[in-house]
């Protein structure tokens, strides 16, 4: 049975000093929006990191291809408005 170990204790996850007072652990939050209203996505993200009083770490965001959904008209053109994901990597402050 060489390579199996059986232990008989219950064992302890790793915390890396975790633990340790002042040290805050770090979140992530999701905001979800559509290409033509990155005005309000953006007011609506502003609005929670100052309500929480939240330290922002990194911050992250996509436009996705074309999603199907809303049409709108620019000229002669008609196109999909696509989503919109920011994600925040945070600690509360």
């Amino acid at each position: 049975m060489a390579g199996i170990l059986i232990c008989d204790r219950p064992i302890k996850p790793l915390s890396f000093g975790l633990e340790r007072k002042g040290v805050n652990m770090q979140k992530i939050k999701i905001f979800k929006g559509i290409e033509g209203d990155t005005g309000l996505l953006e007011q609506e993200i502003n609005s929670w990191i100052s309500e929480n009083n939240i330290k922002v770490i990194q911050m992250t965001g996509n436009i996705a291809p074309q999603s199907s959904g809303e049409v709108r008209q620019t000229g002669a053109a008609r196109f999909t408005l696509s989503d919109v994901i920011v994600i925040l990597l945070y600690e509360a402050a």
